[in-house]
């Protein structure tokens, strides 16, 4: 069955998820910075790939749906609200956003400066969840719900945890 929603997913990778779904949609625009990462989306006419920052694509087109999983964290509040009130505007009335993303349990929680496991300097800000819905809320999502998806024992930190923010423009 195919669902007739036009998506939007923001840092696709390597289309982990745009693969398993482009069947039963009616398309989707893959944004994603690195064409190294996704070389590996699927070649269908459903799908297409864009390699650009998601701070800087524009379109003048509207989806019904925008997802964007594990990468708000890589951006400061201020970064984010821009980027939620930038995608707020492509999406149809009634459209919804999906965030998947860590946030911080009790307060944010903020990673600055070299990675051992990485090899290079990193930057993530878990912000804590309340703070996030609030982003939302101020740049005019509504219906804000949040989805706890993993047990605790798939969270690989104390101090944050995964969650799903579906919001309704």
């Amino acid at each position: 069955m195919v669902i007739e929603q036009a998506i939007l997913d923001l840092a696709s990778g390597s289309g982990l998820i745009v693969n398993k779904i482009f069947q039963h949609v009616k398309s989707i625009t893959a944004v994603e910075l690195f064409p190294e990462f996704s070389k590996f989306i699927t070649n269908n006419k459903k799908i297409k790939i864009v390699n650009e920052n998601i701070s800087t694509y524009q379109t003048d087109k509207q989806y019904d749906l925008i997802t964007m999983f594990g990468i708000s964290q890589y951006f400061n509040k201020k970064e984010i609200t821009n980027i939620y009130k930038k995608y707020r505007n492509y999406l149809k009335n009634n459209g919804k956003i999906i965030i998947k993303n860590q946030f911080g349990i009790d307060q944010d929680v903020i990673i600055s400066g070299y990675s051992e496991n990485l090899k290079t300097d990193y930057f993530s800000e878990y912000r804590h969840l309340k703070k996030e819905t609030k982003i939302l809320s101020k740049v005019g999502f509504k219906n804000i719900k949040v989805v706890d998806i993993y047990p605790p024992e798939h969270n690989r930190w104390k101090n944050t945890h995964f969650y799903a923010i579906v919001a309704k423009k």
